[in-house]
């Protein structure tokens, strides 16, 4: 309370007034609501004079009702000053009293609260989200001590600009017009709260993708988030990256770029990529000279030679089998054909059981995902393996390849090869084919298995095709064909309209069509030769299945055919196209590719599908 003065104050020997009125305090501002600092004015004043000896004080404490956390401080009055700095949480100043000349006192002072953060945005760590040949999306969230709204500003040249100018909410932001193959290092995030407590990321590095391969892969795609169930590729390294993947239980990586090192910080096992799916978003080029494709050879190739994804190369299981884990271990590694293999002698016995005798298994690499290509194209892929089965696009494949287009490239290769598949155990749809197949030192007669089994689509085909064409031009030794070179499963819905040259068993859609298997709805218009005889239309060498509902534009062969005979304009195009719009409505419920008139001669008039 006030010391009211019973003191007379004399002047000049006259008597004056009696002065009670205590000296004021105020503070300015007199409390706040959330801020990193303020500046604060007090300001005393009395209606006469301050007396000299006073102690202008201040105590910055943590509770209202005693000076608690801090120490007396001092201030000039009517000066402002500045509290807060570093500190977080709810203060009050606590000033302490003053008097006059006359003895009257203001009393302590307590200011209203003012509540300080000076914590910085945490759980900040910004991600590289999708990546194309022009573009890079950072992907950036974080908490607040206060719970406060954060402002991000994103910088992709070390800092010296953010963007954008005054800042964003989204978490998300994608750095656009960029240059395709060039590597980043100056990208950074920062967030910024409401009071201006700032946080910079540290530098994150990403190239964005090439669209021409450059013989490297990139995994970077999958290490990002290796439990999502579907990945977005866009760039040539990125699907070599795939192949990487497939074709090696271990991988070991120094930078996501260069995925070939054979040492690095992250170890990431390989995988099927089974029940995962597979986006292509852009059209590759694995070879720039793809122009000249036809005149490669195996000794004149181009730049760079595809592996193909699930390459027919036998792997030793980087696992110890035992009775109890043997079928995980073969649902791992095998896939849907849940078939692995041990070492007899020198023979690679194939098994689905366990046998305690043997503790090293082994196992083809092979693709059981879904591989959708979104109708993109592949131009320039090119292998020659004398030694290896089972080449093209993919190798063995247990999953699903829909929607693909290889076109101007070659294989010059052993048995089983295919531009899309190699050997299918599972499904293809929606795909396209042009280019070459040759097999390895052609002659006019039978040399070893190399030339076998060679397709457009599939070599070999225990599964399913469907929707599918062929336009590439086949030279091969034995049981070549426009669709799969061998069919133990069911091709629907297919055409061929390239050119089939072997010594012995050409066919438009397969060369052998084997027991239980279906062919149905296919026609073919191209060329079919077979120097040691067996050129058919639609099948080439035997027939143990079934065909029904196929057609062919041109009769020949030296055993028959099982085709019906149509020509490529008037009449009887018309009836084909509308047979096979037909069957195919009459099959709805299954996604079978509608047909077109080839009104821009694409196909030499023949009926085209609708997505061409």
């Amino acid at each position: 309370g006030q010391v009211v003065s019973n003191t007379l104050k004399i002047t000049g020997g006259v008597i004056g007034e009696l002065d009670n009125i205590s000296p004021t305090i105020t503070i300015e501002p007199n409390g706040i609501g959330l801020a990193k600092d303020t500046q604060v004015t007090i300001t005393v004043t009395d209606n006469n004079e301050l007396a000299n000896n006073n102690t202008y004080e201040y105590y910055l404490s943590t509770s209202q009702d005693s000076q608690t956390g801090g120490s007396w401080i001092t201030y000039t009055n009517g000066t402002a000053f500045t509290i807060g700095t570093n500190l977080t949480g709810t203060y009050y100043l606590h000033i302490k009293e003053v008097f006059d000349n006359e003895g009257n006192t203001s009393g302590n002072v307590v200011s209203q609260s003012y509540t300080f953060d000076n914590t910085i945005p945490y759980n900040f760590t910004p991600t590289i989200g999708t990546v194309t040949e022009n573009s890079i999306q950072i992907n950036a969230n974080t908490s607040d001590n206060n719970g406060q709204a954060v402002t991000y500003y994103y910088s992709i040249d070390n800092g010296a600009t953010w963007l954008p100018s005054g800042g964003t909410s989204a978490t998300t932001y994608t750095f656009t017009n960029l240059t395709e193959g060039t590597t980043y290092n100056g990208i950074k995030v920062k967030a910024v709260d409401t009071v201006g407590n700032e946080r910079i990321s540290e530098n994150l590095s990403i190239s964005t993708i090439s669209m021409n391969w450059n013989g490297k892969c990139d995994i970077d795609w999958y290490i990002r988030n290796t439990n999502a169930t579907t990945f977005n590729i866009y760039g040539a390294n990125e699907l070599a990256g795939l192949a990487l993947l497939v074709n090696n239980p271990t991988v070991y990586y120094d930078n996501p770029q260069d995925a070939n090192a054979t040492s690095g910080t992250y170890n990431v096992k390989g995988t099927n990529f089974s029940g995962k799916t597979i986006v292509l978003n852009s059209d590759l080029v694995l070879n720039t000279t793809y122009s000249s494709y036809s005149s490669w050879t195996y000794s004149s190739k181009p730049s760079y030679t595809w592996e193909a994804i699930g390459k027919n190369t036998i792997k030793a299981i980087p696992e110890t089998i035992n009775s109890s884990n043997f079928n995980s271990i073969v649902n791992k590694y095998a896939g849907d054909k849940k078939t692995i293999y041990y070492l007899n002698g020198s023979t690679y016995t194939s098994t689905t059981t366990y046998n305690s005798s043997y503790t090293q298994y082994y196992y083809y690499p092979n693709f059981s995902g879904t591989f959708n290509g979104g109708g993109h194209k592949i131009n320039g892929m090119y292998q020659a393996f004398s030694d290896v089965t089972s080449s093209g696009l993919f190798g063995n494949n247990y999953g699903t390849v829909q929607n693909i287009i290889v076109q101007n490239s070659k294989i010059i290769t052993g048995a089983d090869c295919g531009l899309i598949v190699g050997r299918n155990y599972g499904n293809i749809y929606n795909c396209g084919s042009l280019g070459a197949l040759e097999r390895y030192s052609y002659t006019t007669q039978a040399a070893g298995t190399y030339g076998w089994n060679s397709a457009g689509i599939a070599g070999r085909n225990t599964g399913t095709i469907a929707n599918c064409y062929n336009k590439a031009t086949l030279v091969g030794n034995k049981h070549n064909a426009g669709i799969s070179g061998t069919n133990s499963g069911n091709i629907y819905n297919c055409y061929n309209a390239g050119s089939v040259t072997t010594y012995q068993a050409s066919g438009g859609i397969t060369s052998r069509n084997n027991s239980g298997s279906v062919i149905s709805y296919c026609y073919n218009s191209g060329a079919l030769s077979a120097s040691g005889g067996y050129a058919n239309t639609i099948y080439g060498y035997t027939n143990s299945g079934t065909i029904t509902n196929s057609y062919a534009f041109t009769l020949s062969g030296t055993t028959g055919t099982i085709a019906t005979a149509v020509s490529p304009n008037g009449t009887s195009t018309t009836n084909l196209l509308t047979a096979l719009n037909g069957w195919v409505s009459a099959n709805s419920s299954v996604p079978y590719s509608t047909w077109k008139a080839d009104t821009n001669n694409i196909n030499g008039g023949y009926p085209i599908f609708t997505w061409q």
